[in-house]
């Protein structure tokens, strides 16, 4: 027996749904609009026996559905805006271009009382990106500010919130994951995230001729587990050092136990100098609830701050809480002079993360589609006689393979890539040094993003001088 089926737009008033069937006739593209009239068609006829007549007074929906269900989003009004939104966000104003191609997805998973739901998906050459909503069912355990900490999909990637949503406690989250190999099934898997991050500032002042340690015997560092930490490229050459050099030797833990954030479990352990230049040791608490742990230096009087040449992990074979696999301790580096010190005091931030929840949310995902793109010719950089092939073009992205390439040459290499559209704007894809580089067995991939484009729109692509056309 048929039943009536009630739309998601049944109870908007006339008015409402000429503003929102206006709004969405003048965001979409003609070509849009054409897909949407054929898909009303076949859905009018696909759905004649299971559903009667909808009131004459709801026409107007017919557009607005045809709309939703071209944009595989068949959830309503609030849903496509809050998708399209996020969309939009990451990958530019005319987002909606990829998501008429996207795959829909329906799968989700609960567990710890929070639901996470696979909305859509598509492949932009080795990066699959795919749509979630991760919704709190019994808490209010998610932010803005959430961060998804460990997850695991291909290869790995990025997990970001794109949107909160606090009445229905819902994150937006967006997953771009890279694929070096190939993988049979593509899968999601997430273990853990934090939100209502805590950021921390102080101010802390040093007695530095006290503190200051003196005949140092410093710890050498085998490198066992490699060399990692942050630095300032420019400052390393003005001082003449690498970051492996300033690693290799780290300062012994001195107790001093001066306090930087009260009513927390940060100190000043030692600070000593080494070839002309101040190392700090500091320890924070290795766990997932602190985020990060910054020190600068601040004058006294102009209030200018001098940040650190590079910082590190100290004590790396020393761990005493295994649950974010990092140190216990930091060391930091500055290029200042001993006699200038007593001018400065110890600039502090850190994060803590209030919320930390673990679980298990695993989804098997679809195949997605693959959005369009070009191949073109091969060429080589004349002046840093690099060959370049494999050279991908897409709305998103331009990729490229870089032979016989050493990671010591690809530090080196400075790129400057520009899009050259047909209406003769530039678009310059290096100007911020984005970009990702992916370097095995002597051979690079560069991968740069910019805001979707369309294809037909781009005339050319110019890399460092040399001009590819785009046919």
């Amino acid at each position: 027996m048929n039943k009536y089926q009630q739309e998601p737009f049944e109870e908007l008033t006339d008015e409402q749904l000429d503003e929102l069937l206006a709004q969405m006739n003048q965001e979409m593209p003609n070509e849009s609009k054409e897909k949407i009239k054929q898909t009303v068609f076949e859905d009018i006829h696909k759905e004649a026996e299971k559903i009667k007549p909808l009131k004459p007074k709801k026409k107007k929906w017919a557009a607005i559905l045809g709309a939703v269900a071209v944009l595989s989003l068949m959830v309503g009004y609030t849903q496509l805006d809050t998708i399209k939104a996020a969309y939009t966000k990451a990958f530019g104003t005319e987002a909606d271009k990829i998501l008429v191609e996207a795959e829909k997805l329906d799968y989700s998973v609960e567990d710890q009382g929070l639901k996470l739901t696979a909305k859509n998906t598509f492949k932009d050459g080795n990066t699959t990106y795919v749509l979630m909503e991760l919704q709190d069912l019994t808490g209010d355990r998610l932010s803005e500010d959430t961060s998804i900490s460990d997850w695991s999909m291909l290869n790995g990637g990025n997990t970001q919130v794109i949107n909160y949503d606090k009445k229905t406690k819902t994150a937006t989250l967006l997953v771009s994951s890279v694929a070096w190999e190939e993988h049979k099934d593509t899968g999601f898997i997430l273990t853990g995230f934090g939100s209502h991050t805590k950021e921390m500032e102080n101010i802390v002042s040093i007695d530095w001729k006290k503190d200051l340690a003196t005949n140092v015997k410093w710890k050498k560092y085998d490198g066992e587990k490699g060399y990692g930490g942050g630095y300032d490229e420019d400052a390393l050459k003005k001082i003449n050092k690498t970051l492996e050099e300033l690693n290799s030797e780290y300062l012994p833990n001195n107790h001093l136990s001066i306090q930087l954030i009260p009513n927390e479990e940060v100190f000043v352990e030692n600070i000593a100098y080494k070839d002309g230049l101040l190392h700090v040791l500091a320890k924070y608490p290795n766990t997932t609830e602190f985020s990060y742990l910054f020190l600068e230096l601040q004058s006294k009087d102009s209030k200018k701050v001098i940040p650190s040449v590079a910082s590190y992990s100290a004590y790396s074979n020393e761990t005493h809480n295994d649950e974010t696999g990092r140190s216990d301790y930091e060391e930091f580096v500055f290029d200042i002079k001993e006699s200038e010190l007593q001018n400065y005091d110890l600039k502090v931030e850190s994060a803590k993360t209030q919320t930390v929840v673990s679980g298990n949310w695993a989804i098997k995902l679809k195949e997605p589609k693959e959005i369009e793109r070009k191949a073109l010719k091969d060429i080589t950089l004349k002046k840093e006689n690099l060959a370049l092939s494999n050279i991908n073009l897409s709305g998103l992205s331009l990729s490229f393979d870089v032979k016989d390439s050493s990671p010591e040459k690809m530090e080196e290499l400075i790129l400057d890539v520009k899009l050259v559209k047909k209406d003769g704007e530039i678009i310059d894809l290096t100007k911020d040094g984005g970009g990702n580089i992916y370097t095995e067995n002597g051979q690079s991939q560069v991968s740069l993003m910019y805001d979707y484009t369309e294809l037909s729109d781009i005339d050319s692509v110019i890399i460092n001088g040399q001009t590819l056309k785009v046919e």
